[in-house]
Formats: C-alpha cells, sequence, structure tokens
C-alpha cells in the first residue's frame, strides 16, 4: 500500500503512526536506533504490505499487468490513494481537508530521524500536498510520472498512464469490496502489538 493508505490504517498512538507511513523512507538505516512505538509502526507498515500483496485483486491486477508489466504493484499502490481521495465522502465522516494536515504536521514532527534522502522525500511529500493531490486525475498523473522517474525503465509507466486510467473503475470498486477486511486485519494487529484505533479518521459505519 502506499502512504496515505498506511496513514488511513494506522490510526493509532502518533510514533506509530509516523514508524508506518514512514516505512518506505526509512531506507537501510538502523531500525534500533528509533523509538519502540515507531519501530512499531515499521512493523505495521511491513505487515500491511505484505497482507495487501496478497489480496486477490484479480482484475485489476491483470489490467494493470498488461499497461505496466512488472510495475504492476506499485501502481496498484499509487491507484489505491487515489481511489481513496476521490471516494473520501464516501468512505469517512470527516473532511480530507481536515485530516491532511494533522497527518503533515506529525510527519514534520519526526522527520529527523530519517536519512537525509528519507527527510527530503518526506518533505516533499508535505510541500507538494500529496495525499489530497493523490484525489485528482492531474494529481494521480504527477506521482505515477514521480514514479516513473526512480523506476528503472520507468517509460513503462508514463506510456501506459492513459490504460492506467481506464483501469481505476476496476480498481475501486475492487478496493471499496475489501477495505473492511483489511481495516479488520489492520485493528487485529495493532492490538496484537497493544494499540488501539485513536479515531483520526472517521469511518462510515457501513463500511
Amino acid at each position: 500500500m502506499n502512504f496515505l493508505a498506511h496513514a488511513i490504517f494506522a490510526d493509532t498512538r502518533r510514533d506509530v503512526l509516523f514508524g508506518s507511513i514512514a516505512g518506505d523512507f526509512v531506507g537501510k538505516m538502523d531500525k534500533k536506533l528509533v523509538p519502540r512505538e515507531i519501530r512499531d509502526g515499521l512493523k505495521l507498515h511491513n505487515d500491511l504490505d505484505v497482507f495487501f500483496d496478497n489480496l486477490e485483486f484479480s482484475k485489476s491486477r491483470k489490467s494493470l499487468r498488461e499497461a505496466v508489466n512488472h510495475y504492476q504493484s506499485p501502481v496498484l499502490d499509487i491507484c489505491c490513494d487515489h481511489v481513496f481521495v476521490s471516494q473520501w465522502k464516501l468512505l469517512f465522516k470527516n473532511r480530507v481537508e481536515n485530516y491532511v494536515p494533522g497527518i503533515y504536521s506529525l510527519l514534520m514532527d519526526k522527520h529527523n530521524i530519517l536519512p537525509v534522502n528519507g527527510q527530503n522525500m518526506m518533505s516533499g511529500l508535505v510541500r507538494e500536498d500529496w495525499f489530497t493531490t493523490y484525489g485528482t486525475k492531474e494529481g494521480l498523473e504527477k506521482a505515477l510520472n514521480r514514479m516513473s522517474t526512480r523506476a528503472m525503465r520507468g517509460e513503462i509507466i508514463r506510456d501506459g498512464i492513459d490504460e492506467i486510467f481506464k483501469t481505476i473503475p476496476i480498481i475501486q470498486d475492487e478496493l471499496l469490496t475489501i477495505v473492511p477486511m483489511i481495516r479488520k486485519h489492520t485493528q487485529d494487529y495493532m492490538n496484537e502489538l497493544g494499540y488501539e484505533s485513536e479515531g483520526r479518521v472517521c469511518w462510515k459505519e457501513r463500511i
């Protein structure tokens, strides 16, 4: 899953939430050097990634495989963040504009823990407001292009953008169906680690 999804599902204590979002920013840093709750957040990040990668998403993965070949998984992650923002009112009671600034503040309070490359990337995320802009077609295209610049043979992603957009309704249908399963799994794992949800995101009861 991508950055916003990790924030949404790891809705618990500040350090744990930071660790869950920061899982892709830590690089090869020594995890023993960070506080225990951030380490637990990194565990939560890895657990959610493994769980999500093993969910079927059969139609979405097939369509994305045809569009972007072996980049299907990271592209699916970004597209899921797009769905979460574009369908926010369906999923949550609170407004995305009220939720996101608090997460950005939390990230910047802690980002000095990260290696320099991770700090720079997280600062860019906040400065360019990735979370909110994921919800627009322009923001999603920008995120995909950003990914393509970091990927070997990134032209596969750029060339496949039109086909990726055609796959969004399929991803949306499959993702919204399995959101309750992801919520339950993450909450169960947080409970195993000794944490409870703090209610930053206000889920609608039917989700």
